[in-house]
This record gives C-alpha cells, structure tokens and sequence, in this order.
C-alpha cells in the first residue's frame, strides 16, 4: 500500500463511541473504517477521476456581436438577447 502516515484527528465523543461500536460490531478496526470512508468520499466526487475540463464552447467569429455593438454596454447587449421574447 505505500508509505503510511500516522496522524490525530479530533472527532466529537458521541461520533467516536458510535464509530467504536460500528467497528466492533463489524469486526474492524478503527484505522480500517477511517481509510474506507476517506477513500468512498474520495471516489463518490471523483477525485480519482482526474480533474474535470470543460468542452471549448469558442466560436469563429468577432465576439460573436453584431458590427457596432460596444461589448462592454451590457444594456444593449441585454435588450438584443430578449428582443422579440415577449413584452
């Protein structure tokens, strides 16, 4: 498996005792029931996955507005994208 590491971690005393009775109930150790759920938190978000990259949405063009529009008046910008949709 690797290097280990040894570390503390501070957990409430019910959420302790109850972790305790799990592992006894289920014939674990407390290290065991610690790895598993950091490694199903770590999975269930797909870490291992790899990271996350989003589709290139670009298009050709000249920022994609009609010739002399100022790209940075969001008014017009915004009145062009709702006209003809409704009142």
């Amino acid at each position: 498996m690797g290097i280990r590491m040894k570390t503390t971690v501070n957990i409430p005393d019910g959420l302790f005792r109850k972790a305790k009775a799990f592992c006894a109930e289920n014939a674990i150790t407390l290290t065991e029931l610690v790895q598993k759920a950091l490694q199903d938190a770590i999975s269930s978000r797909g870490v291992e996955q790899g990271t996350f990259k989003l589709a290139d949405g670009r298009f050709k063009g000249e920022l994609g507005l009609r010739p002399g529009i100022d790209p940075a008046d969001w008014a017009t910008i915004r009145d062009l994208t709702y006209e003809g949709r409704g009142s």
